[in-house]
């Protein structure tokens, strides 16, 4: 890129002009020397982007671990990027190599992003998404635009929420409130469709979640996705529409005419069910009534524990309460299957590219992971693992602050040298190689002892 940009302690970012992705506020780009951070730059700043970004960057999920060394919960704002005027241009945030949740909606897209394209995969999928959507809520975080395009999905099935500049929060040390700027209409709850404004709270959300993870688990059917029966024939529906009447095929499919191709509701697990018909049912115009996403992570883990096995096809997993095979009857019927066994002989695809979102990082390739180390054999300094490529943070990302408190138990003395032991050494004792030269001394003595004794005899 032409422009310059620093960080606000003034180190310059190296901006490549490779772009990973865009959308309705700005563009992201790669940077030249790590691939483990990306830069989104504004097209249409907020009037508060720099304030934002400031104290978006000093909140917990800032630090928060994934579940794999690669992985991440939260694509978080880390660092304002700004231009030689001091003004807000961006910010840099972690980079994720991942697909939209949109293409595990249908079977090939399945089989391109993941390692296992099950339906037990994407079980697991929407448990971790309801789990990260209930982290950030228990530290006071909103999203307000929790759709599939707000999600990425590895080949393990691990889940990244990004556009993370967009949701509402408080600030840390003033107090300052700063609202949601974003949000999809399609996954919205009536009253923000009906105009609410001011403060949301996490049951906005807890709609959003439940449309996201019913459309997941059936196929990709939006649950207010049809024509209502309450239009006249030459009237279009919308699913924004359906929403506003509360027209779904979960609680009321009377209200939408059939196609032939729809999801059986009956596949989704008995407790995902149950919190289904909470959400839009009594919970659909009471935002009090719809359940939490803790309890959207409960019941989904439950779920997957409880999944049996097909013996005709083994990527065919369903409810423990079903009398049999849904998927097997649904490829008999509708003449292909949703989960098809691998041909034989077939090597894994690489996940295709997916279109470009707002600010949806996806970089050119997965990074290796370094080769394992031995264990150490013997007294000296401890092998370390061999760097990871483009691991080394760059300059101008500031380095993990240092623990507040020491780590329970002994401490090792200051320059004092490692010590190991062997797994079969008793404890408390040095093992061979590190002490043991003493014994040798001690044998040597009595055997010139004995010498002497017998010479003097």
């Amino acid at each position: 890129m032409q422009r310059r940009l620093r960080t606000p302690e003034g180190r310059y970012v190296p901006i490549s002009s490779q772009q990973l992705g865009f959308g309705a506020e700005g563009i992201v780009f790669a940077l030249e020397d790590t691939l483990a951070l990306c830069a989104k730059i504004y097209t249409r700043r907020p009037a508060d982007a720099a304030y934002r970004i400031n104290s978006l960057a000093l909140l917990p999920p800032a630090t928060w671990d994934g579940q794999g060394r690669d992985h991440l919960p939260v694509a978080w704002p880390r660092r304002a990027l700004l231009d030689e005027g001091g003004e807000l241009r961006g910010f840099l945030m972690p980079r994720v190599t991942a697909v939209e949740l949109e293409e595990l909606f249908e079977p090939r897209g399945r089989v391109m992003s993941l390692d296992e394209p099950t339906w037990r995969t994407l079980l697991a999928v929407a448990a971790r998404l309801a789990e990260t959507v209930a982290r950030l809520h228990s530290v006071g975080i909103v999203i307000g635009d929790v759709s599939p395009k707000n999600v990425l999905v590895n080949r393990s099935g691990q889940v990244t929420l990004i556009d993370c500049d967009t949701v509402q929060f408080t600030d840390a040390g003033t107090r300052r409130r700063f609202p949601n700027t974003k949000r999809t209409d399609d996954y919205a709850p009536p009253e923000m469709l009906n105009g609410r404004q001011g403060e949301l709270t996490p049951a906005q959300d807890a709609f959003g979640l439940a449309v996201v993870i019913c459309t997941l688990l059936m196929e990709g059917d939006h649950p207010f996705e049809g024509r209502a029966v309450r239009l006249a024939p030459d009237q279009d529906g919308s699913i924004v529409e359906n929403i506003r009447m509360q027209d779904n095929r979960i609680t009321y499919p009377e209200r939408l005419h059939e196609t032939g191709e729809e999801h059986p509701v009956r596949m989704l697990p008995r407790g995902v069910l149950e919190l289904a018909l909470r959400c839009f049912g009594p919970g659909h115009y009471d935002p009090e009534e719809r359940p939490t996403a803790s309890e959207w992570q409960s019941a989904l883990y439950t779920a997957g524990h409880d999944l049996m096995g097909c013996r005709v096809n083994g990527r065919h997993f369903y409810g423990g309460d079903l009398d049999g095979c849904p998927w097997c009857e649904l490829a008999e019927r509708r003449g292909d299957d949703l989960y098809p066994m691998p041909a034989a002989g077939a090597r894994p695809r690489a996940p295709r590219p997916s279109r470009p979102a707002a600010a949806r990082p996806v970089p050119p390739r997965p990074r290796q992971a370094p080769p394992r180390q031995a264990p150490p054999r013997g007294p000296g300094p401890a092998p370390q693992p061999a760097p990871a490529p483009n691991a080394t943070p760059p300059p101008y990302y500031p380095p993990p602050a240092a623990p507040s408190s020491p780590v329970p138990g002994p401490q090792p003395a200051a320059n004092q040298p490692p010590t190991y032991q062997y797994a079969n050494a008793p404890a408390n004792q040095p093992a061979t190689g590190s002490s043991g030269g003493s014994g040798w001394v001690v044998l040597l003595v009595v055997i010139v002892v004995v010498v002497i004794i017998i010479a003097i005899l």
